[in-house]
């Protein structure tokens, strides 16, 4: 099958982390179109590990996350 005809899948992360997640769906052929996390430090890890956008809420209670 060529290029023109794969269909191909996008994915979001919710609650990030540092990547696991994008990194099966990667593999498994998704595209990562980007990312979400609430916690400061795995989000800077998980834009050190790949080169899409996350978003980082800051404004979450430490206790809801």
């Amino acid at each position: 099958m060529d290029k023109k005809n794969k269909k191909c899948y996008t994915a979001f992360d919710l609650f990030a982390g540092i990547g696991s997640m994008s990194l099966a769906a990667q593999m498994a052929g998704f595209e990562i179109e980007g990312a979400f996390d609430c916690y400061e430090k795995t989000g800077t890890a998980y834009m050190l590990n790949f080169n899409n956008n996350i978003h980082i809420c800051k404004e979450f209670d430490s206790q809801v996350c």
